[in-house]
């Protein structure tokens, strides 16, 4: 997300343990209104893509935290650590 035109500074918004959802992206949309450009990571992308959970109430209701467990443990320091190399880059050729 990012204001109309010109370049702006960039933020690296990483959700919480529920992933992406509509919250995270309301504080993308308001960053952006404040003038940056916001990339909201999904952390799961290695299992899945967008939206797993509507609200953090669904997640607990859905069992959650048993069903991001084997994606969580895709998420050493290292790879963390290569994937916010990879979107700083990213963001910097933008």
């Amino acid at each position: 997300v990012q204001p109309d035109g010109g370049t702006h500074p960039a933020v690296i918004l990483w959700p919480d343990i529920a992933g992406i959802r509509e919250a995270k992206r309301a504080i993308a949309r308001k960053l952006a209104g404040a003038g940056y450009a916001v990339l909201v990571v999904n952390p799961y992308y290695r299992d899945v893509t967008g939206e797993q959970y509507v609200d953090f109430a669904a997640f607990i209701a859905d069992k959650g935290f048993q069903k991001v467990a084997p994606w969580r443990v895709k998420l050493t320091a290292e790879a963390i650590m290569r994937d916010a190399t990879a979107i700083a880059d990213w963001l910097d050729r933008q």
